[in-house]
This record gives structure tokens, sequence and C-alpha cells, in this order.
């Protein structure tokens, strides 16, 4: 939870923060330079949209957050390998 003190109810940062949170939105993948992540695919209202991060990638994705992540070949190795998904991290 972000609280007022943190961002406006639109998911924009407050107080200086450079935040933007991406509101009723799905991630599909995670985009990649290299063994860094840049920045997230993602659908919103149906559409698909990619943004990029100028320093850091947040994965905030509830209980889902570690499914998201091995998918994008971030996780133990073993789960991996048996899920066929490269390995990345």
């Amino acid at each position: 939870f972000l609280g007022a003190d943190v961002m406006t109810p639109n998911g924009i940062g407050v107080n200086g923060r450079k935040l933007r949170v991406h509101l009723n939105s799905t991630a599909i993948d995670l985009i990649w330079q290299c063994d860094k992540v840049v920045g997230v695919r993602y659908t919103q209202n149906g559409e698909c949209h990619e943004v990029f991060a100028k320093k850091e990638v947040i994965v905030s994705a509830g209980f889902q957050s570690a499914q998201f992540l091995q998918r994008n070949g971030i996780g133990p190795k073993e789960v991996l390998n048996a899920a066929g998904v490269p390995v990345r991290v």
C-alpha cells in the first residue's frame, strides 16, 4: 500500500518522488537489455504498452510476483529448468 505521502490517487509520485504506478494493468513480461531489466511490457484497457525505467523496475504483483518473475527467467534454476524457461538470474 502506497499512501498519499508517496503517490497521488492517479499513481504519480509526490514530494519529489520519481514514481509512476500503472493502475488497472497486467504485466506481460520484462524488457531486458543484456543482463538488466530496463522496462515492462503490459496491457491496460485491452491495449499493449511498454514502459522503460530510468533507474530501476519494481515488480509488485502480489501473490503472483514469484510466478511472473519465474516466467521471465528469474528464480530457482531447478524450477525454471523443469518448466523449460531459460535462466537469467
